[in-house]
């Protein structure tokens, strides 16, 4: 976990860098993590919350992911090991 942080629109967030990736979900609440914590894939790191910036989807997680700091598309890694994603 490399940042940890609650954002007036977007609520509390984790980025979590992995390799290549570099994952912030946003729009948490019982955040887990702390800067420094490490984690496997499939753990749980929060619940889902609602932020201010899409009041009206009302508890749902946003998340951005990066490879190499290019941003991709969340779904491309669902499912997928660590060493598949390489």
């Amino acid at each position: 976990v490399i940042d940890v942080k609650e954002d007036p629109l977007f609520g509390h967030s984790c980025t979590i860098k992995s390799g290549e990736l570099t994952i912030t979900y946003q729009s948490l609440k019982d955040m887990r993590l702390t800067v420094g914590s490490e984690i496997k894939q499939g753990e749980a790191i929060s619940l889902a919350s609602a932020n201010i910036y899409n009041k009206e989807l009302g508890n749902h997680v946003h998340i951005v992911v990066e490879k190499n700091g290019i941003p991709i598309d969340p779904e491309s890694i669902y499912g997928k090991s660590l060493a598949e994603l390489k």
